[in-house]
């Protein structure tokens, strides 16, 4: 067996929490200052070992990697979804590069990823419910809300928008829903099956659509604008509180599975 060093450690941790990740954020997260050969080199020793797995390449030639069963095993952590889904490698990096982002900047604490929401589902309900790409807290006008983040590098049909919305008018507990999108084109078909699913909802909530463009936030997330469906739009640190400390929580706020006063978020409750 390999001797797995802190670094590994620590590497095979963050796999277990962002599912998969690129070559370059491996090095960047894990390995800093260290030749980008030398962590190559470590990565296909890991894998020679099967503590991690290089799961595809993306569009630009980079591989990622994500976490074996025998990975998790060696620390005792849960046990890792399989990424069998090649295409959608890109939105999946992409998605962990968020994460660390919002939380690196105190905008989003206690997150809990699409894989622990679909841990929580039974496996028949997997293709029938719509998880959110993530779910954290964020500071809102003095206000701790729950946001559910979805990250849109392709524009989907009508059809499917109206659903996915319609699902999110039973989930009271989320209080924004933020879109990231690649083109600021996206809004507005996401803008328009927004309204007309508000406007046939037989349970209008105080829910509220926002919008971030991707390139601004991986640019300077400080930066960074939020739209609204109205087309205007606000600095987005003005709009989130950005925090370095994250206050403590109470689980169920984020997460209303176990908590009967709310309606379902998490688990989705067939209607």
């Amino acid at each position: 067996m390999v001797r797995v060093q802190y670094r590994d450690r620590e590497l095979i941790h963050g796999l277990s929490k962002f599912g998969i990740l690129s070559s370059k954020q491996i090095a960047t997260w894990f390995f800093k200052n260290v030749d980008r050969h030398t962590v190559l080199r470590r990565l296909r020793i890991l894998e020679k070992h099967k503590l991690i797995l290089n799961s595809s390449t993306l569009p630009n030639g980079t591989k990622t990697w994500s976490l074996t069963k025998d990975g998790a095993a060696f620390l005792n952590l849960p046990e890792p979804f399989r990424y069998t889904n090649r295409n959608t490698s890109l939105h999946d990096v992409t998605l962990a590069g968020l994460r660390k982002h919002f939380e690196a900047s105190g905008l989003a604490w206690d997150w809990t990823s699409d894989i622990e929401l679909k841990r929580k589902l039974p496996t028949s309900s997997l293709s029938t419910y719509k998880v959110p790409d993530g779910l954290f807290i964020a500071e809102i006008e003095s206000q701790k809300s729950v946001v559910a983040l979805e990250l849109e590098l392709h524009p989907k049909a009508h059809r499917k928008y109206d659903e996915i919305f319609k699902e999110y008018h039973y989930r009271p507990a989320i209080s924004h829903l933020l879109y990231i999108v690649r083109h600021s084109s996206i809004m507005k078909p996401l803008t328009t099956c927004w309204q007309r699913s508000r406007q046939i909802s037989s349970r209008p909530r105080r829910q509220y659509l926002i919008f971030a463009l991707l390139d601004d936030i991986k640019n300077d997330l400080q930066s960074s604008k939020i739209y609204f469906p109205n087309k205007t739009s606000v600095p987005l640190n003005k709009f989130f509180h950005l925090t370095s400390t994250c206050p403590s929580q109470n689980h169920s706020i984020a997460h209303p599975l176990g908590n009967r006063s709310a309606e379902s978020l998490s688990t989705l409750e067939s209607r």
